[in-house]
């Protein structure tokens, strides 16, 4: 797809995304982990590799389901993603292991200055029986600033990931009475596959700064947030209506200034959802909604109050 394609492909287009391995270009991805599963059931890190701009100190465990998992939450001491950078992660979880991962906060994502969109690499791996939710905050995406993310992810036929992401278009040079500047291209793909190589499904969408606010600037309260949520569980088929309609009824219920539809993923993959919101507050709202009905549904029991 071409940088020029209509900006409602950040929001429609499906397709099949081009492999690639994590922080290609740039060497071995700065970030590294792998979770595996103890004599006592608790995930832990048993693999770690961690380089600038990323930090990581300990995961926490706060009791909740899946047993034993582990919540990490990422940081980055280079207070954002600037043009021309070159990142990649790589994250595992081995078999029976179940790992909650976050990042500190919203990142933000740089005037280019000339340079090349910012590159995000991101490779999940995730075993037989393993259960993954890797739900960094929406990212903040600044006049100018340019972002190719691509996320490829590899799963055991039974293993559960819940996977979300968003970008929110912000000026913080602009007024509220003006129109703020837009930001420069945002690119994002998504791959699924089992470990035989077989695609569940892939998703992608480039946009410029320009063709996101035509698309989203309707209205009385221009959107200027947009995002998704998964539930990729191809080993439950006979759920996935069920997590379909939980996903959309947590929408629902929203009280704000939220748009969202909740459909079936192909492939028998799963279920998920598309989200518009006014701001970034509204689409993680929304994103941590989805987050709690599906944990709900899928362990019983609701995510933990506070997560960091």
């Amino acid at each position: 797809m071409s940088e020029a394609a209509s900006p409602a492909a950040l929001l429609s287009e499906g397709g099949t995304a081009p492999a690639f391995a994590a922080g290609s270009g740039a060497g071995m991805p700065q970030l590294d982990l792998t979770f595996a599963r103890d004599a006592a059931g608790t995930s832990r890190v048993v693999r770690r590799r961690v380089r600038y701009p990323y930090a990581f100190l300990r995961p926490f465990w706060f009791g909740d389901r899946p047993e034993g998992i582990a919540t990490a939450i990422l940081q980055s001491g280079s207070g954002g993603l600037f043009g021309g950078e070159r990142l990649g992660q790589r994250v595992a979880v081995e078999p029976g292991a179940a790992l909650h991962i976050t990042t500190q906060a919203a990142a933000i994502v740089h005037a280019r200055r000339g340079r090349p969109a910012a590159e995000q690499r991101i490779a999940l791996h995730l075993a037989p029986g393993s259960h993954l939710e890797y739900l960094p905050e929406p990212m903040l995406v600044f006049p100018d600033g340019g972002l190719d993310q691509r996320i490829a992810v590899e799963m055991a036929p039974d293993a559960v990931l819940l996977l979300g992401d968003g970008i929110a278009a912000h000026d913080p040079d602009a007024a509220e009475s003006t129109v703020p500047q837009p930001f420069g291209l945002y690119r994002n793909s998504l791959e699924v596959r089992l470990p035989d190589g077989r695609l569940l499904f892939a998703d992608r969408g480039t946009v410029t700064g320009e063709g996101f606010a035509a698309a989203l600037s309707g209205g009385e309260r221009p959107r200027r947030a947009c995002g998704w949520f998964a539930v990729v569980a191809p080993g439950l088929p006979d759920r996935h209506e069920h997590l379909q309609a939980q996903l959309q009824t947590a929408l629902d219920e929203l009280a704000g200034p939220v748009e969202a539809a909740a459909g079936i993923l192909p492939g028998g993959a799963g279920a998920w959802c598309r989200i518009v919101a006014t701001g970034g507050d509204g689409l993680r709202a929304a994103q941590r909604a989805c987050w709690s009905a599906a944990r709900l549904l899928l362990t019983g029991a609701p995510p933990p109050r506070n997560r960091k």
